[in-house]
C-alpha cells in the first residue's frame, strides 16, 4: 500500500511545476515544507486516517494556463493514481485554469466535493457529476449542452432530465454560464438538496414553476435571469424551509409581492435592482427572523412601515435608491440591531449554516 510518504512526493513534484509555471505569483503551496516526513498538515492538504492525502484545494492560488496542465504531468508519475483515486474533496476555484472539464476525474472514484468556480473552463460538464454530493461550476465559460450520457439517453437540453437520478446532491452551483431556461421537473427528485444556484444565465420570463415544488431548499439563488414575473405563480413563496431567497438583478415589477410574508423562515431577502414600485408591504414586518431585507434600486415610495420595527432579528436593512422617506419613524427608537445607515449593496451572503450542507 502506497503511503504518505508517496503522497508527499507527488504533491511536492506539483509544486515544483506550479513554481515553474507561474514564477510570479504563488499559492498557499509555496509553504508545503519538503522537510516534514507527511504532507497530512500542509495547508490545503487532508488526509484519511489511513494518513492518505483525500483532501486537495489549490483554490485562490493564482494558478493559470490549460486545465490542470499541473496534473496532467503528474499522470506519468507512477504514484499520483493512488492519490486520485483517494481524493473526496477538491477545489481549485478562483484560478485562471482554461480548457474543457470532461475528462480531469475519470480516475478519482471516491470524489463527492468538486469546486470549479471562477475560472475560464469551457466545454461540457464532466460525465462524473453523477456521483457528487456537491458541485460548483459558476463563473465559467460552459456553454455547450449537458451530455445526454450522463445521466440517461434519448434527451436534449441544457439541464437533462437525468439530473433528478442524483438522489444525493445536497448543493447545485451553475451560476454565470449559458445555460438553457428549461428547467426540468425530475429535479424535484433530487430530494437531499438545499441550495440551487442557477444565477446569471438570462432565462427571462417567468420564474419557472419547478422551484416552487423543491421543497427542501433553504437556499434558492435566481438573480441575474432577467426575470418578469412568477415569483407567486410558481410558489417559491410557499417554500417552507427556505432561508435565503436571492431575486435581485431581474426585471420584476409592479408591487412587492405580499406573499412573502408567509416564509416565516426566511433569513436573507434580497430584492435589489428590479423595477418594483409602491410601497413596502406592512406584512413584511411579520418575517420575524429576518436578517438581511435589500429593496434597493427600485421605484419604491412612501415611508417605511412602523411594522418593519417587529423585525427584531434584522441586522440590514438595505433602501437606496428608491424614493422612501427620509428617517426612522418611532418603533425604530428601540431597534437598535440594525445597522445604524442604509447600505447600497451585499455582495456576499455567507448562510449561518452554511458548514452543514457539506
Amino acid at each position: 500500500m502506497i503511503h504518505g510518504q508517496s503522497n508527499k512526493e507527488v504533491l511536492l513534484e506539483l509544486k515544483n511545476f506550479l513554481q515553474a509555471q507561474n514564477p510570479i505569483n504563488h499559492g498557499a503551496y509555496i509553504s508545503w515544507p519538503e522537510s516534514e516526513t507527511l504532507p497530512c498538515h500542509w495547508k490545503g492538504i487532508g488526509c484519511d486516517e489511513a494518513g492518505h492525502v483525500n483532501f486537495l484545494d489549490l483554490s485562490n492560488s493564482n494558478i493559470a494556463g490549460p486545465s490542470f496542465s499541473g496534473f496532467s504531468c503528474l499522470t506519468r508519475h507512477k504514484n499520483f493514481p493512488e492519490i486520485c483515486g483517494n481524493l473526496t474533496f477538491l477545489s481549485v476555484s478562483s484560478n485562471s485554469f482554461t480548457g474543457r472539464i470532461d475528462k480531469l476525474f475519470d480516475n478519482c472514484p471516491k470524489l463527492k466535493h468538486v469546486d470549479l468556480s471562477w475560472n475560464s473552463f469551457t466545454g461540457i460538464v464532466w460525465p462524473g457529476i453523477e456521483r457528487l454530493r456537491q458541485f460548483k461550476a459558476n463563473n465559467n465559460n460552459l456553454t455547450e449542452k449537458i451530455s445526454p450520457g450522463i445521466f440517461t439517453t434519448g434527451f436534449h437540453g441544457s439541464v437533462p432530465p437525468g439530473i433528478g437520478s442524483i438522489a444525493g446532491f445536497e448543493e447545485l452551483v451553475l451560476a454565470s454560464n449559458s445555460f438553457d431556461g428549461n428547467i426540468p421537473m425530475e429535479l424535484t427528485n433530487c430530494t437531499n438538496l438545499k441550495y440551487l444556484d442557477i444565477s446569471d444565465n438570462n432565462f427571462g420570463g417567468e420564474v419557472q414553476d419547478v422551484f416552487g415544488k423543491l421543497t427542501g431548499m433553504r437556499s434558492l439563488l435566481l438573480q441575474e435571469n432577467n426575470y418578469t414575473g412568477g415569483i407567486t405563480s410558481s410558489g417559491i413563496h410557499q417554500l417552507p424551509n427556505l432561508i435565503v431567497l436571492d431575486l435581485c438583478y431581474n426585471q420584476f415589477s409592479g408591487d412587492l409581492p405580499s406573499e412573502i410574508s408567509s416564509m416565516k423562515n426566511l433569513k436573507v431577502l434580497m430584492l435589489e435592482e428590479n423595477n418594483f414600485s409602491g410601497k413596502i408591504p406592512p406584512t413584511y414586518g411579520q418575517l420575524l427572523r429576518l436578517q438581511v431585507l435589500d429593496l434597493s434600486f427600485n421605484s419604491l415610495s412612501g415611508e417605511i412601515p412602523p411594522d418593519i420595527g417587529n423585525l427584531s432579528s434584522l441586522l440590514l436593512l438595505m433602501l437606496a435608491g428608491n424614493q422612501i422617506s427620509d428617517g426612522m419613524p418611532a418603533p425604530y427608537s428601540n431597534w437598535t440591531s440594525v445597522q445604524p445607515k442604509l447600505l447600497i449593496r451585499l455582495k456576499t451572503i455567507i448562510e449561518q449554516d452554511s458548514t452543514n450542507r457539506s
